[in-house]
Protein backbone atom coordinates (compact mmCIF):
# COMPACT_ATOMS: atom_id res chain seq x y z
CA UNK A 1 0.00 0.00 0.00
CA UNK A 2 1.40 3.12 -0.89
CA UNK A 3 2.07 5.53 1.89
CA UNK A 4 -1.35 8.07 0.29
CA UNK A 5 -3.47 5.39 0.94
CA UNK A 6 -2.27 4.51 4.19
CA UNK A 7 -2.48 8.84 5.33
CA UNK A 8 -6.08 8.46 3.80
CA UNK A 9 -6.91 5.56 5.85
CA UNK A 10 -5.64 6.80 9.02
CA UNK A 11 -7.63 10.03 8.37
CA UNK A 12 -10.43 8.31 7.62
CA UNK A 13 -10.82 6.26 11.05
CA UNK A 14 -9.91 9.66 12.75
CA UNK A 15 -12.70 11.21 11.51
CA UNK A 16 -14.97 8.75 12.20
CA UNK A 17 -13.70 8.13 16.13
CA UNK A 18 -14.49 12.34 16.42
CA UNK A 19 -17.72 11.48 15.07
CA UNK A 20 -18.53 8.94 17.20
CA UNK A 21 -16.62 11.24 20.50
CA UNK A 22 -19.17 13.92 19.13
CA UNK A 23 -22.43 12.01 19.34
CA UNK A 24 -21.28 10.58 22.47
CA UNK A 25 -20.19 13.64 24.22
CA UNK A 26 -23.95 15.13 23.17
CA UNK A 27 -25.59 12.05 24.78
CA UNK A 28 -27.14 13.40 28.11
CA UNK A 29 -27.25 11.33 31.33
CA UNK A 30 -30.39 10.70 33.79
CA UNK A 31 -28.68 13.35 36.06
CA UNK A 32 -28.68 16.32 33.26
CA UNK A 33 -32.42 15.29 32.48
CA UNK A 34 -33.75 15.25 35.98
CA UNK A 35 -31.65 18.78 36.29
CA UNK A 36 -33.35 20.08 33.29
CA UNK A 37 -36.94 19.11 34.70
CA UNK A 38 -36.31 20.43 38.01
CA UNK A 39 -35.55 24.15 36.47
CA UNK A 40 -38.56 23.84 34.59
CA UNK A 41 -40.76 23.01 37.25
CA UNK A 42 -38.99 26.02 39.14
CA UNK A 43 -39.29 27.98 36.64
CA UNK A 44 -43.15 27.62 36.47
CA UNK A 45 -43.60 28.09 40.44
CA UNK A 46 -41.65 30.96 39.85
CA UNK A 47 -44.43 32.19 37.51
CA UNK A 48 -46.94 31.48 39.68
CA UNK A 49 -45.59 33.53 42.17
CA UNK A 50 -44.75 36.09 39.73
CA UNK A 51 -48.67 36.05 38.88
CA UNK A 52 -49.86 37.38 41.84
CA UNK A 53 -50.45 41.11 42.33
CA UNK A 54 -47.89 43.33 44.78
CA UNK A 55 -47.98 42.68 48.26
CA UNK A 56 -48.86 46.40 48.76
CA UNK A 57 -51.72 45.93 46.56
CA UNK A 58 -52.50 41.96 46.90
CA UNK A 59 -56.36 41.43 48.14
CA UNK A 60 -57.50 38.77 50.24
CA UNK A 61 -59.47 37.69 47.20
CA UNK A 62 -56.34 36.39 46.36
CA UNK A 63 -55.74 33.92 49.14
CA UNK A 64 -56.26 30.74 47.08
CA UNK A 65 -54.18 31.73 44.07
CA UNK A 66 -51.34 32.27 47.16
CA UNK A 67 -52.23 28.83 48.72
CA UNK A 68 -52.04 27.35 44.98
CA UNK A 69 -48.10 28.63 44.97
CA UNK A 70 -47.44 27.62 47.85
CA UNK A 71 -48.77 23.92 47.50
CA UNK A 72 -46.61 24.55 44.16
CA UNK A 73 -43.48 24.83 45.94
CA UNK A 74 -44.05 22.22 48.36
CA UNK A 75 -45.05 19.84 45.59
CA UNK A 76 -41.31 20.37 44.25
CA UNK A 77 -38.39 18.07 45.05
CA UNK A 78 -35.74 19.45 47.57
CA UNK A 79 -33.33 19.75 44.27
CA UNK A 80 -36.00 21.49 42.24
CA UNK A 81 -36.49 23.92 45.55
CA UNK A 82 -32.92 24.83 44.32
CA UNK A 83 -33.48 26.64 41.33
CA UNK A 84 -36.10 28.92 42.74
CA UNK A 85 -35.81 32.70 42.71
CA UNK A 86 -38.70 34.22 44.36
CA UNK A 87 -39.21 32.20 47.47
CA UNK A 88 -39.16 35.41 49.14
CA UNK A 89 -41.88 37.20 47.40
CA UNK A 90 -44.37 33.90 48.26
CA UNK A 91 -43.27 34.35 51.79
CA UNK A 92 -43.97 37.74 52.15
CA UNK A 93 -47.83 37.42 49.89
CA UNK A 94 -48.49 34.55 52.66
CA UNK A 95 -47.42 37.26 54.99
CA UNK A 96 -49.79 40.00 53.89
CA UNK A 97 -52.71 37.19 53.83
CA UNK A 98 -52.40 36.08 57.62
CA UNK A 99 -52.57 40.25 58.19
CA UNK A 100 -55.56 40.82 56.15
CA UNK A 101 -57.42 38.29 57.26
CA UNK A 102 -56.60 39.45 61.36
CA UNK A 103 -57.88 42.71 59.50
CA UNK A 104 -60.93 41.26 58.72
CA UNK A 105 -61.57 39.32 61.71
CA UNK A 106 -60.92 42.33 64.01
CA UNK A 107 -62.97 44.59 61.60
CA UNK A 108 -66.10 41.91 62.03
CA UNK A 109 -64.84 42.68 65.54
CA UNK A 110 -64.66 46.95 65.52
CA UNK A 111 -68.25 46.78 63.92
CA UNK A 112 -69.67 44.99 66.45
CA UNK A 113 -67.86 47.57 69.61
CA UNK A 114 -68.82 50.59 67.79
CA UNK A 115 -72.51 49.25 67.95
CA UNK A 116 -71.96 48.48 71.26
CA UNK A 117 -70.60 52.03 72.17
CA UNK A 118 -73.50 53.25 70.48
CA UNK A 119 -76.25 51.22 73.00
CA UNK A 120 -74.20 52.25 75.86
CA UNK A 121 -74.18 55.78 74.98
CA UNK A 122 -77.97 55.95 74.26
CA UNK A 123 -78.26 54.02 77.53
CA UNK A 124 -80.33 51.13 76.33
CA UNK A 125 -81.78 48.21 78.82
CA UNK A 126 -79.65 45.65 76.92
CA UNK A 127 -76.07 47.76 76.57
CA UNK A 128 -74.35 45.90 79.45
CA UNK A 129 -75.88 42.61 78.00
CA UNK A 130 -74.45 43.21 74.59
CA UNK A 131 -71.14 44.70 76.29
CA UNK A 132 -70.57 41.33 77.88
CA UNK A 133 -71.05 39.43 74.57
CA UNK A 134 -68.80 42.12 72.78
CA UNK A 135 -66.13 41.37 75.59
CA UNK A 136 -66.30 37.29 75.20
CA UNK A 137 -65.71 37.75 71.54
CA UNK A 138 -62.81 40.01 71.72
CA UNK A 139 -61.18 37.93 74.46
CA UNK A 140 -61.84 34.55 71.59
CA UNK A 141 -59.88 36.49 69.35
CA UNK A 142 -55.91 36.02 68.40
CA UNK A 143 -53.04 38.33 69.47
CA UNK A 144 -52.92 39.72 65.95
CA UNK A 145 -56.49 40.66 66.14
CA UNK A 146 -56.28 42.01 69.11
CA UNK A 147 -54.11 43.90 68.44
CA UNK A 148 -56.20 46.19 65.56
CA UNK A 149 -59.04 46.05 67.33
CA UNK A 150 -57.84 47.17 71.50
CA UNK A 151 -58.29 50.63 70.74
CA UNK A 152 -61.82 50.63 70.26
CA UNK A 153 -61.93 48.30 72.93
CA UNK A 154 -60.88 50.68 75.00
CA UNK A 155 -63.30 52.86 73.88
CA UNK A 156 -66.10 50.18 74.62
CA UNK A 157 -64.95 50.16 78.22
CA UNK A 158 -64.49 53.82 78.87
CA UNK A 159 -67.98 54.88 77.65
CA UNK A 160 -69.34 51.83 79.86
CA UNK A 161 -67.21 53.09 82.58
CA UNK A 162 -68.41 57.02 82.03
CA UNK A 163 -72.49 55.67 81.48
CA UNK A 164 -72.53 53.64 85.10
CA UNK A 165 -70.97 56.12 87.27
CA UNK A 166 -73.65 58.74 85.11
CA UNK A 167 -76.70 56.44 85.99
CA UNK A 168 -75.53 54.37 88.94
CA UNK A 169 -73.59 56.70 90.88
CA UNK A 170 -73.73 59.73 92.68
CA UNK A 171 -70.40 60.42 94.70
CA UNK A 172 -71.25 63.48 96.67
CA UNK A 173 -74.78 63.55 99.19
CA UNK A 174 -74.08 65.98 101.13
CA UNK A 175 -75.83 64.85 104.46
CA UNK A 176 -74.76 67.81 107.01
CA UNK A 177 -72.50 70.69 106.65
CA UNK A 178 -69.23 69.75 105.28
CA UNK A 179 -69.90 66.23 105.29
CA UNK A 180 -70.77 64.07 102.04
CA UNK A 181 -71.51 60.43 101.27
CA UNK A 182 -71.22 58.40 97.95
CA UNK A 183 -74.44 56.37 97.01
CA UNK A 184 -74.06 53.65 94.38
CA UNK A 185 -76.03 51.32 92.52
CA UNK A 186 -75.03 47.59 91.61
CA UNK A 187 -77.02 44.15 90.55
CA UNK A 188 -76.89 41.47 93.60
CA UNK A 189 -73.92 40.18 92.37
CA UNK A 190 -72.17 43.38 92.38
CA UNK A 191 -72.37 43.74 88.39
CA UNK A 192 -73.56 46.57 86.15
CA UNK A 193 -76.99 47.67 86.09
CA UNK A 194 -78.69 47.85 83.30
CA UNK A 195 -78.23 51.39 81.91
CA UNK A 196 -81.92 52.63 81.59
CA UNK A 197 -82.31 52.68 85.70
CA UNK A 198 -81.33 55.77 87.25
CA UNK A 199 -80.47 56.63 90.86
CA UNK A 200 -81.41 59.26 92.79
CA UNK A 201 -80.46 60.22 96.37
CA UNK A 202 -80.62 62.78 98.79
CA UNK A 203 -80.42 63.43 102.57
CA UNK A 204 -84.21 64.99 102.54
CA UNK A 205 -85.78 61.70 104.18
CA UNK A 206 -89.04 62.06 106.25
CA UNK A 207 -89.18 63.47 109.51
CA UNK A 208 -90.74 60.37 111.43
CA UNK A 209 -88.70 58.01 108.95
CA UNK A 210 -86.03 58.24 111.82
CA UNK A 211 -88.36 57.76 114.09
CA UNK A 212 -89.21 54.83 112.83
CA UNK A 213 -85.92 53.28 112.56
CA UNK A 214 -84.98 54.23 116.22
CA UNK A 215 -87.77 52.56 117.66
CA UNK A 216 -87.54 49.51 115.45
CA UNK A 217 -83.85 48.93 116.56
CA UNK A 218 -83.26 50.43 120.11
CA UNK A 219 -80.14 49.30 120.70
CA UNK A 220 -78.39 51.23 118.49
CA UNK A 221 -78.10 54.72 116.92
CA UNK A 222 -79.32 56.53 113.55
CA UNK A 223 -75.66 57.69 112.01
CA UNK A 224 -76.93 58.12 108.09
CA UNK A 225 -80.30 58.50 106.58
CA UNK A 226 -80.99 58.77 103.02
CA UNK A 227 -83.59 58.96 100.31
CA UNK A 228 -82.78 56.71 97.58
CA UNK A 229 -84.76 56.22 94.58
CA UNK A 230 -84.64 55.19 90.84
CA UNK A 231 -86.61 56.13 87.60
CA UNK A 232 -89.17 53.28 88.35
CA UNK A 233 -91.54 54.76 85.56
CA UNK A 234 -89.00 54.34 82.79
CA UNK A 235 -88.41 50.66 83.50
CA UNK A 236 -90.21 47.69 81.78
CA UNK A 237 -92.36 45.87 83.58
CA UNK A 238 -89.70 42.71 83.27
CA UNK A 239 -87.10 45.05 84.89
CA UNK A 240 -89.47 45.69 87.75
CA UNK A 241 -90.45 42.28 88.70
CA UNK A 242 -86.46 41.37 88.32
CA UNK A 243 -85.86 44.33 90.82
CA UNK A 244 -88.92 42.99 92.85
CA UNK A 245 -87.69 39.04 92.80
CA UNK A 246 -84.10 40.11 93.05
CA UNK A 247 -83.50 42.79 94.72
CA UNK A 248 -80.14 45.74 94.44
CA UNK A 249 -77.24 46.33 96.06
CA UNK A 250 -76.84 49.67 97.38
CA UNK A 251 -73.36 50.64 98.18
CA UNK A 252 -72.45 53.85 100.43
CA UNK A 253 -69.29 55.55 100.73
CA UNK A 254 -69.02 55.85 104.64
CA UNK A 255 -66.44 55.41 107.41
CA UNK A 256 -67.50 53.70 110.60
CA UNK A 257 -64.60 54.02 112.13
CA UNK A 258 -65.32 53.58 115.64
CA UNK A 259 -68.35 51.31 115.21
CA UNK A 260 -68.81 48.12 115.62
CA UNK A 261 -68.90 47.34 111.83
CA UNK A 262 -69.71 43.40 112.46
CA UNK A 263 -73.34 44.14 113.20
CA UNK A 264 -74.68 47.19 111.01
CA UNK A 265 -78.28 47.76 110.04
CA UNK A 266 -80.06 49.64 107.14
CA UNK A 267 -83.86 50.01 108.61
CA UNK A 268 -86.10 50.78 105.27
CA UNK A 269 -88.99 52.64 105.66
CA UNK A 270 -91.16 52.36 102.50
CA UNK A 271 -93.49 54.19 101.18
CA UNK A 272 -96.90 52.62 102.84
CA UNK A 273 -95.05 53.24 105.94
CA UNK A 274 -94.14 49.86 106.65
CA UNK A 275 -90.28 49.15 108.01
CA UNK A 276 -88.04 46.60 106.69
CA UNK A 277 -84.92 45.70 108.99
CA UNK A 278 -81.82 45.27 106.28
CA UNK A 279 -78.48 43.66 107.38
CA UNK A 280 -75.73 45.39 105.96
CA UNK A 281 -72.15 44.55 105.14
CA UNK A 282 -69.12 46.69 105.56
CA UNK A 283 -66.01 46.94 103.73
CA UNK A 284 -63.44 48.05 106.41
CA UNK A 285 -60.41 48.68 103.58
CA UNK A 286 -62.90 50.65 101.35
CA UNK A 287 -64.91 51.77 103.43
CA UNK A 288 -68.18 51.20 101.76
CA UNK A 289 -71.54 49.81 103.14
CA UNK A 290 -73.81 47.68 101.21
CA UNK A 291 -77.10 46.33 101.06
CA UNK A 292 -79.35 44.80 99.04
CA UNK A 293 -83.08 46.02 99.07
CA UNK A 294 -86.08 45.13 96.57
CA UNK A 295 -87.76 48.78 96.69
CA UNK A 296 -86.67 52.40 97.07
CA UNK A 297 -87.83 55.24 99.76
CA UNK A 298 -85.94 56.53 103.05
CA UNK A 299 -83.13 54.25 104.33
CA UNK A 300 -81.52 54.58 108.27
CA UNK A 301 -78.26 53.21 108.89
CA UNK A 302 -78.35 51.75 112.44
CA UNK A 303 -75.05 51.19 114.37
CA UNK A 304 -73.52 50.81 117.65
CA UNK A 305 -70.48 53.16 118.61
CA UNK A 306 -67.75 51.68 120.58
CA UNK A 307 -66.94 53.37 123.91
CA UNK A 308 -62.95 53.34 125.04
CA UNK A 309 -62.78 52.38 128.84
CA UNK A 310 -61.72 55.28 130.69
CA UNK A 311 -58.21 55.92 131.36
CA UNK A 312 -57.79 52.70 129.26
CA UNK A 313 -55.14 55.12 127.43
CA UNK A 314 -56.34 53.93 123.94
CA UNK A 315 -56.54 56.23 120.98
CA UNK A 316 -59.79 54.61 120.12
CA UNK A 317 -60.79 51.82 117.92
CA UNK A 318 -60.17 52.04 113.84
CA UNK A 319 -63.18 49.35 113.61
CA UNK A 320 -62.93 45.92 112.12
CA UNK A 321 -65.17 44.46 109.61
CA UNK A 322 -66.02 41.82 107.34
CA UNK A 323 -65.25 42.31 103.17
CA UNK A 324 -68.32 43.24 100.85
CA UNK A 325 -70.30 40.08 99.30
CA UNK A 326 -70.73 39.97 95.19
CA UNK A 327 -67.29 41.84 94.02
CA UNK A 328 -66.58 40.64 90.37
CA UNK A 329 -63.49 40.75 88.85
CA UNK A 330 -63.49 38.72 86.01
CA UNK A 331 -61.73 40.02 82.80
CA UNK A 332 -63.62 41.97 80.01
CA UNK A 333 -67.63 41.54 82.34
CA UNK A 334 -69.04 44.69 83.46
CA UNK A 335 -68.88 44.90 86.92
CA UNK A 336 -69.40 48.12 88.32
CA UNK A 337 -67.62 49.29 91.41
CA UNK A 338 -65.19 46.72 92.55
CA UNK A 339 -62.36 46.83 94.53
CA UNK A 340 -59.86 45.75 91.58
CA UNK A 341 -59.57 44.95 88.46
CA UNK A 342 -58.22 42.39 85.73
CA UNK A 343 -56.50 42.57 82.15
CA UNK A 344 -58.63 42.96 78.72
CA UNK A 345 -61.40 45.32 81.64
CA UNK A 346 -62.19 48.71 83.00
CA UNK A 347 -63.59 48.95 86.77
CA UNK A 348 -64.07 51.67 88.96
CA UNK A 349 -63.43 52.43 92.76
CA UNK A 350 -65.12 54.11 95.56
CA UNK A 351 -62.80 55.19 97.92
CA UNK A 352 -63.43 56.99 101.38
CA UNK A 353 -61.12 59.78 103.08
CA UNK A 354 -62.66 60.96 106.60
CA UNK A 355 -62.86 64.92 106.33
CA UNK A 356 -64.04 66.51 109.62
CA UNK A 357 -66.11 63.25 110.75
CA UNK A 358 -67.62 63.11 107.39
CA UNK A 359 -66.66 61.73 104.52
CA UNK A 360 -65.42 63.09 100.36
CA UNK A 361 -65.50 60.14 97.97
CA UNK A 362 -63.31 59.73 95.11
CA UNK A 363 -63.99 58.13 92.03
CA UNK A 364 -61.20 56.61 90.16
CA UNK A 365 -61.34 54.89 87.11
CA UNK A 366 -58.56 52.35 86.03
CA UNK A 367 -58.07 50.33 83.00
CA UNK A 368 -56.58 46.90 82.13
CA UNK A 369 -55.67 44.63 79.40
CA UNK A 370 -55.53 40.93 79.75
Amino acid sequence: MENNDLTAAVAKINSAVANVKTDIDSIKTAAQYQAEEDKAAAAAVDQKIADLPAEGTLPLADKEDVTAARSAYDAMNASAKTYITKLDTLKAAETKIVDLEAQAEADSIIVQMNAVIAQIEAKEASAVDAYNKAVTAYNNISAAVWEKAKDTKTAMDNALAKADAEQHVQSNVTIAEGSSVGVALKDKDGNILPLNIKLSANAEVKADSITQAKNSIEDKAAILALNIGINKEALSAEQLVAIEKDGIMVVLSVDLTGYNTDDIWVVHIKDDGSVEKIKATYDAQGKTLSFITHSFSDFVVMATKITTPEGSGATGPTGTGTTANGVNTTKNTATGITAENTARGVAAVLLVIAISGGAALIWKRKNCQA
